[in-house]
């Protein structure tokens, strides 16, 4: 059964509007909802705000996020904020209960929907109708610090341009509530100039002959073929091979694509964007068969690079940096703004970058035993231990 919380007006007139009163000057209400059913039903609505919002990823559109939570959301509790005026959606803030335990204490932690288990999404954290970010911002915020049943809200890797995490200070500071919001992942990003030329007249004398001779030494040696993926039909045989490279390539050094949740998660991200042309699935042929993928998602103009993998059998022929210039100059040819490399550092991302960017992390705590030992634990022990290492650098250092 849908459920809905205590609902919140923004500041706006509270008589009843005149039909044809602007939509802005309606107040902001604020159901929520618990259950796997009504947040089926939340699809349509969560799409066309997706579209329209100034801050939107690939990773907390419903198609995601829903599948996400069906696959990884046993034993959780759901409580997803939907912000309304009048029969309007204007906010989406998707939220789920988790427990830990601390110093033997059960701790009801409050988590963005797709953060957890063994996916780690980039850019979480709530949709945001254009024009009126900060007030719904500010309402869905108060929403959620009102809610009775958590004792930590852990709100992690939202985009730093959303308003969100600015009015969940401010409403915490009047609520009397401890907030902290700090940096969360550092994401390296290559802005894209408008052609191949451009790019290559970028970059060093010895990068440009780098990526010729590595080109030219691969097609020598075997017949290559670059193509992208869009066979609907065979997507789930092209994650299992997406994955057997990426496993043969760092083995036990990553844990992506090591569980069904996991393979299932990004097969369903790939029919879903498949269609609406967001999929970027780079791949190499060498010799006829598959030897090199590139995992990535194009919205709003932007390449967001998610996996990658190639056989190491070749590495002495760099088929992956093969696979990527082939990318890269796709992704400009096709007019693109920004390959952007996610989370996890690399030394090609750190080789390429031109910019970087931060999510940040929200943590608010409200005056319950269990926020106290979840402080202790994450926060005061974390800032002793950095203590010591300073101190016994300065020791060191004399």
């Amino acid at each position: 059964m849908e459920q809905s919380a205590t609902h919140f007006d923004a500041p706006a007139p509270r008589v009843a509007p005149l039909a044809d009163e602007p939509l802005h000057r309606l107040p902001i209400r604020v159901r929520l909802i618990r259950t796997a059913t009504a947040l089926e039903r939340l699809g349509p609505a969560w799409d066309r705000l997706h579209a329209a919002a100034s801050v939107a990823s690939v990773f907390n559109g419903w198609s995601w996020l829903a599948t996400w939570w069906r696959l990884y959301g046993q034993g959780r509790e759901l409580h997803v904020m939907v912000a309304t005026r009048g029969e309007a959606v204007v906010g989406i803030l998707p939220l789920y209960i988790d427990t830990a335990t601390h110093f033997g204490l059960r701790v009801r932690l409050l988590r963005l929907l797709g953060d957890g288990g063994d996916s780690h999404p980039d850019d979480l954290g709530p949709l945001l109708a254009p024009g009126q970010e900060a007030q719904v911002a500010q309402t869905l915020a108060a929403a959620m610090l009102d809610l009775p049943v958590f004792d930590v809200a852990e709100l992690n890797d939202i985009d730093s341009r959303s308003a969100f995490p600015a009015a969940v200070a401010a409403v915490a500071g009047h609520a009397q509530l401890r907030c902290a919001v700090q940096p969360c992942q550092r994401i390296a990003y290559l802005r894209l100039p408008p052609d191949w030329d451009a790019f290559l007249a970028g970059l060093s004398a010895n990068r440009r002959s780098q990526l010729r001779r590595k080109r030219a030494k691969l097609a020598a040696a075997y017949p290559t073929r670059f193509f992208i993926w869009d066979d609907a039909g065979r997507l789930a045989e092209a994650v299992q091979h997406l994955a057997a490279l990426h496993r043969k390539r760092w083995r036990d050094v990553s844990e992506s694509f090591a569980s069904r949740e996991y393979l299932e998660l990004h097969l369903s991200g790939m029919r879903a964007a498949l269609p609406r042309d967001e999929l970027r699935l780079y791949c190499l042929e060498i010799a006829g068969e598959l030897r090199a993928m590139l995992y990535a998602y194009r919205l709003r103009r932007r390449i967001f690079v998610v996996q990658a993998g190639f056989d190491p059998q070749y590495a002495r022929l760099s088929p992956g940096a093969v696979l990527l210039d082939h990318a890269l100059e796709h992704a400009i040819a096709e007019g693109n703004e920004i390959v952007d490399f996610l989370r996890g550092e690399h030394e090609y991302k750190e080789r390429l970058a031109s910019d970087r960017r931060e999510t940040l992390r929200v943590s608010a705590f409200r005056p319950t035993v269990g926020a106290a030992a979840f402080r202790a634990r994450h926060v005061v022990l974390k800032r002793a231990k950095a203590k010591l290492r300073e101190l016994a650098r300065t020791a060191n250092v004399f």
